[in-house]
């Protein structure tokens, strides 16, 4: 489904047309801060575990110390459980991922949104 913008408010601001077109899965509308937009991706997959390791860097590459994580387990698929490792951010590009088990190959999922 598209979804196409016609006006956005911002704080202090009057509205303004837009005409930014439309948006695919996992894009949301980003201002620009003078006036202007644009459909950015923000939102990043990726599944970690290697049989070995407890400890994984994802990197997102949103510019963004603001992003939400969700880490869950496919082992069982296709009921994925949401898991609770502790999750730093090494900077505003990147985050590390901590698990107290080592987990399977490819085990956990990783969901960010920024």
């Amino acid at each position: 489904m598209a979804v196409t913008w016609k006006r956005l408010l911002g704080v202090g601001d009057a509205a303004t047309d837009l005409s930014s077109g439309s948006a695919t899965a996992g894009q949301v509308l980003m201002a620009d801060g003078s006036g202007g937009s644009s459909w950015q991706t923000r939102l990043k997959v990726v599944y970690v575990g290697d049989n070995s390791n407890t400890s994984f860097e994802v990197t997102h590459n949103f510019n963004s110390y603001s992003v939400l994580v969700a880490v869950w387990n496919t082992t069982e698929l296709p009921y994925a459980e949401l898991v609770l490792p502790s999750i730093f951010m090494k900077d505003a590009n990147t985050i590390i991922v901590e698990f107290s088990d080592i987990p399977s190959a490819y085990q956990m999922r990783v969901v960010i949104m920024g």
